[in-house]
């Protein structure tokens, strides 16, 4: 799911760790409640494995982001 993982990220954040929008964050633009459920970090691996928690739990789909990878 790599290569997904980049087009989300690219759309989401711009692949910049230090983007935000309200209340979202980083590169995958993590709301507040899922960063305290699943994590963050100021580094691009910390805010990667993040998400990647957050998405095995969301049943390994991005329905939890705005942007998709097609």
């Amino acid at each position: 799911y790599w290569v997904q993982a980049i087009a989300v990220a690219r759309c989401e954040s711009g692949l910049s760790t230090w983007a935000q929008n309200g209340q979202y964050l980083g590169l995958f633009q993590m709301g507040s409640s899922e960063r305290a459920l699943y994590g963050h970090s100021s580094t691009a691996l910390g805010q990667a494995r993040a998400a990647h928690r957050y998405f095995v739990a969301s049943g390994r789909d991005w329905s939890p982001w705005q942007c998709k990878p097609w």
